[in-house]
């Protein structure tokens, strides 16, 4: 199964563009690679390397355990303390090499492959979970990606200037990248990059209307705080949220910079992160 994805992501079109794409933008850095990996490193991998890892990576200092829910605290924590008493001692594990270094410039990567379909990636390097523009960029990503009124996602796709564009928001804590990746024939290709680039460039210069700033705030706000009332999804966000070094008010916090954003404050977040 896992070579099979490999080599799906490898010898199709978008996700095979995306590839480039991430390792343009990550170069040198463990985000370079596609989250279905790589076919040759897959086969290569031995049961004595998943071994390994999971040595490194199942310690106690790489742990988080969260509870969420009307609990006996004194007691949680004594069944906790004898059910992961056996647990490997060893420390958390550092964060996986260097972070990404910016781009200097434009910059164009082409790759001819025996394909009738082609493919196109553009975007630009994304604030992380950390940076105080991530809550402006959830307002971009909302924007671009809706199914209803995106200029991207429903109006391309809706006038057949693409086919299946989408939008990828790689999510770290530090820095990440957004993109909008579409299909297109040769014939419509260089209208529907213009098209794209067009769009991102305009929220550089021009604030969400009032409109768009109301629908996009609410789903925004909505879609972070789907089923939060569910102890499991609540349990699940808040250890993702520890293991990334977030506070457990991070929820909270996210909250509190998006309701005080203004379109204004949007416009200005495209123009810090999408220059070239």
């Amino acid at each position: 199964k896992a070579t099979s994805d490999a080599t799906f992501a490898s010898e199709s079109p978008l996700p095979s563009a995306f590839g480039r794409f991430l390792v343009t933008m990550h170069g040198g850095t463990p985000y370079q690679r596609l989250p279905q990996g790589v076919v040759s490193a897959i086969a290569q991998a031995r049961r004595s390397d998943l071994l390994s890892l999971h040595r490194r990576v199942a310690v106690g200092g790489n742990m988080t355990v969260v509870f969420v829910g009307n609990v006996e605290g004194k007691k949680l924590l004594a069944q906790l303390e004898k059910t992961f008493a056996a647990a490997a001692p060893g420390p958390a594990l550092e964060p996986a090499g260097p972070e990404p270094t910016p781009l200097a410039a434009d910059t164009v990567v082409t790759q001819a492959r025996p394909w009738l379909a082609q493919a196109l990636v553009v975007g630009y390097p994304a604030p992380g979970y950390k940076d105080a523009d991530f809550a402006a960029f959830a307002m971009i990503d909302s924007y671009l990606r809706s199914d209803d009124r995106s200029p991207i996602t429903y109006w391309m796709a809706n006038r057949e200037d693409a086919v299946s564009p989408g939008v990828v928001w790689t999510l770290f804590p530090v820095r990440g990248s957004i993109c909008v990746y579409l299909g297109a024939t040769s014939e419509k290709l260089p209208a529907a990059r213009d098209t794209v680039l067009a769009v991102l460039q305009r929220l550089r210069v021009e604030p969400l209307d009032k409109g768009e700033w109301k629908v996009q705030l609410r789903r925004v706000q909505d879609g972070y705080f789907h089923n939060q009332g569910e102890p499991v999804v609540r349990a699940k966000n808040l250890a993702r949220f520890a293991t990334q070094g977030l506070a457990l008010d991070y929820p909270r916090q996210f909250e509190t910079a998006l309701l005080k954003l203004t379109p204004e404050d949007v416009r200005a977040a495209a123009a810090r992160w999408f220059t070239h």
